[in-house]
């Protein structure tokens, strides 16, 4: 819950702030909300795609959902490094990585969303109940956007809110080292195909981790 609570939280709250972590790239306004439209509608569409697609290839979740975190960490910081001018690109080169690097990044990140809920209800199948593992991932959620918008509002307005992009990048980086450490258990697919639990999902799922 805290690994899908933490990026997930802090990118929706880093949202309100897109605008002004990209004014050196003199982007206007309505550039930045194109950009942010397109981040959210990318992974909707790319979640529709990977949730047909895991449908055929079940018990891959925690595999997938590590690449895909690994690819936003990876995205956003390209995202925060040129937005600070440390790409040495040209004005229309450096919009341009805005928007590949942005859309692949948050395409990544809420693509990623409802796979870490699917991991959540088949970690706690047969020994939890799943609405509790819900709803205390959307609690944490919120915590983290209001202490996100805390400290933003208690910082210098007229100071540069970049840091909240290398925030964003690092969060996600969090996520993909604590998905690394976990192992993923799935019990409802095993009951599913009527196979033990070490049967059910793939080797990296069940094998690498500590916990």
């Amino acid at each position: 819950s805290i690994g899908l609570a933490l990026p997930l939280g802090v990118s929706q709250a880093w949202g309100s702030v897109l605008f002004s972590c990209l004014s050196s790239l003199q982007i206007t306004q309505e550039q930045a909300a194109w950009l942010g439209f397109s981040m959210t509608m990318s992974g909707c569409l790319g979640s529709v795609i990977v949730g047909a697609l895991l449908d055929r290839f079940a018990g891959c979740l925690k595999l997938v959902t590590v690449g895909l975190m690994g690819l936003a960490a990876a995205s956003f910081c390209l995202f925060s490094a040129n937005a600070a001018g440390g790409l040495g690109l040209s004005h229309r080169g450096a919009i341009s990585a805005a928007y590949v690097t942005g859309i692949s990044g948050g395409a990544a990140l809420n693509i990623s969303v409802p796979l870490m809920f699917e991991m959540i209800m088949e970690t706690l199948y047969g020994w939890a109940d799943e609405g509790i593992g819900a709803m205390l991932s959307v609690f944490l959620n919120t915590v983290v956007q209001i202490i996100f918008l805390l400290i933003l509002s208690a910082s210098d307005a007229d100071a540069s809110h970049l840091w909240t992009a290398w925030l964003t990048a690092a969060s996600m980086a969090a996520c993909c080292g604590a998905l690394l450490c976990l192992r993923v258990q799935y019990r409802r697919l095993a009951v599913d195909r009527g196979t033990t639990i070490s049967e059910a999902g793939c080797y990296f799922d069940r094998a690498v981790g500590c916990y």
